[in-house]
């Protein structure tokens, strides 16, 4: 049972809204888009690609055109900087903190959980409070869901990763 500070048992430290979300809220987001069977139909229509994700977080980042991409295709990259996926990790977390709406906060959710992935995919290095297998699940449902995407590719690296060595 998770309580306000424990994981399985594992404590969590809590700072960020985000944080302070369950990993079955979490969970409970990401099946609003999976059908019974386990095929993905997707998140809301907003959250449910890399292209509505993009959309998305150009809209609250407007200064420049086709930033949300830039920030999705940054996390896809196959060796991103760490310490940029530290930053983006920061500047997701500020968007949900920030966020009018839902569609807004889930696309800054994931935005936040693929600058992790991408870290410990990419360099094994964790940059969450959080341990890594504490997210497996979730990076597995994120994975299924974008699925054919490279921001489905990146969950997926992660979850490979974490994964491994059990």
């Amino acid at each position: 049972m998770t309580t306000g500070n424990e994981l399985n048992g594992l404590e969590v430290k809590t700072g960020s809204a985000l944080d302070r979300c369950s990993v079955s809220q979490l969970r409970h987001l990401l099946r609003l888009g999976v059908e019974p069977g386990g095929s993905p139909t997707s998140l809301p229509a907003e959250v449910r690609n890399t292209a509505g994700l993009a959309r998305l977080l150009t809209e609250f980042l407007p200064e420049e055109q086709e930033t949300g991409q830039v920030l999705l295709d940054t996390v896809s990259q196959p060796n991103p900087p760490l310490e940029v996926l530290r930053q983006l990790k920061d500047l997701a977390k500020h968007l949900v903190d920030e966020a009018q709406n839902e569609p807004h906060q889930n696309a800054g959710r994931v935005l936040y959980h693929a600058a992790i992935a991408a870290a410990y995919a990419r360099h094994g290095a964790n940059i969450s409070t959080r341990p890594i297998r504490s997210r497996v699940p979730l990076y597995e449902d994120l994975a299924a869901v974008l699925t054919g995407e490279p921001l489905g590719a990146v969950f997926l690296h992660a979850v490979e990763r974490a994964t491994e060595h059990v």
